[in-house]
Formats: structure tokens, sequence, C-alpha cells
């Protein structure tokens, strides 16, 4: 079991669900289970879309302060900044979103569990849980 593509996939899912836009939630998991920076080419690469749609994206987590955009060496590159502790205010202002995030999350941890017993190494996808209900108020 690929962990991680399977974390990237459930937050793509929700994401589509809540936002209309799947790439988010599968940046956020990039971010925070592969590479912390990244250029904007590497994650249209790996998502198989345009820089446009990546730039699309990233809007919302530039606007927040998850995420900040800089030009290295002619390309676009961002860095994951994490959630500011408002976040988890903001997000307790949408319950039914707080809901789903929260079914997703025990998505994933059945996920953990599955690949725990596989003899899969877990703790940096632990870990990600534990930073995603701190994040938004998970309980």
């Amino acid at each position: 079991m690929d962990l991680n593509q399977e974390f990237i996939d459930e937050f793509g899912r929700l994401s589509k669900d809540i936002q209309n836009n799947e790439l988010q939630g599968k940046i956020q998991m990039f971010f925070r289970l592969i590479k912390p920076r990244v250029t904007q080419n590497e994650l249209a690469e790996r998502f198989g879309v345009r820089n446009a749609d990546i730039n699309v994206a990233m809007e919302n987590f530039k606007i927040l302060g998850v995420a900040e955009e800089t030009e290295e060496g002619g390309l676009m590159t961002y860095v994951f900044k994490g959630y500011a502790a408002e976040i988890k205010e903001i997000a307790s202002l949408f319950p039914e979103r707080q809901k789903r995030l929260g079914a997703s999350v025990e998505v994933l941890e059945q996920l953990i569990e599955k690949a725990r017993m596989e003899g899969e190494q877990v703790d940096k996808h632990l870990s990600v849980v534990q930073s995603i209900r701190k994040d938004f108020g998970i309980e």
C-alpha cells in the first residue's frame, strides 16, 4: 500500500466535496507528507495539471499564510508554513465541513492501522493525523 498516495487521494476527495477543488487537498497532503518546499513545476508534474491550475489552487494557502510563494531561479516555489491557531476558530464556524474533515481523518486512521498490520512504518502518518486534528480542532 502506498500510504502517502492514499492520504493524498483521501484529502483530494475531501477537498473536492467541501470546496470543489480536489487539487487543494492533494497539495496539502503533499506538503505534509512528502515535501514542504516544492516548485510549481514539480506540483504540476506530480498531479498532471498545468502550472496555472497550481497557481489557482495555491491562492487560499497564500491568503491564509499556510504557504509562502517565492521565485527562486525563475521558478515559482512554495514553502509550507503550517496552519495558524486561528484556523481552528475559523473551522469551527463551519460544523458541516468540520464533520466531513473528521470523517476523512477517521479514514486516514483506518488506513494507518491497515498499513501497520502489514508491517509498514506509520509514524510520519500518525504525526500528520495528529497535526490535522490540532490544526482544525477535530476531536
